[in-house]
């Protein structure tokens, strides 16, 4: 909602999405590094819960996901129909790792995080990509949607 006001503000970067999470997720999602993505991030700090933390850690994992993907819409709608390639770059850097994040799920490398939660992520990314690519006739949102 924030961000509907605060218009000006939305930048089209992995740093302005990332800065949307409140600070307490911001530290125990550690240092952020473009060279480890979001997912092996999620997955060490997942490692280090005891058995008992890791029901709570997985609802901390799923209020992050959606207040990325709500980060990524936020994106979208402010550069509808723009054809702005950066934003697009944005919203496919967090597309890619939910997927990425997904298929650790299907591998059975983590049993913590929702299927369901990231392909709802997935599809708020897929729909932020479209609106901004809507008119341009760049199949780069078509593309995501046959292969996933």
């Amino acid at each position: 909602m924030k961000n509907l006001i605060m218009w000006e503000s939305i930048k089209p970067s992995i740093e302005w999405v990332m800065n949307q999470l409140p600070s307490a997720m911001r530290k125990v999602q550690g240092s952020f590094s473009s060279k480890q993505t979001l997912c092996q991030v999620r997955m060490a700090a997942l490692h280090q819960c005891c058995f008992v933390h890791r029901t709570i850690f997985s609802k901390f994992l799923q209020a992050q996901c959606y207040l990325l993907s709500g980060a990524c819409l936020s994106v979208g709608i402010r550069f509808a129909g723009s054809g702005n390639m950066e934003a697009v770059a944005t919203i496919e850097y967090f597309l890619l790792d939910f997927l990425q994040s997904k298929i650790k799920i299907d591998e059975g490398s983590s049993q913590y995080q929702s299927v369901e939660v990231l392909e709802n992520c997935m599809v708020i990314c897929c729909l932020a990509m479209s609106v901004i690519l809507a008119g341009t006739g760049n199949p780069v949102s078509y593309t995501h949607l046959r292969a996933h």
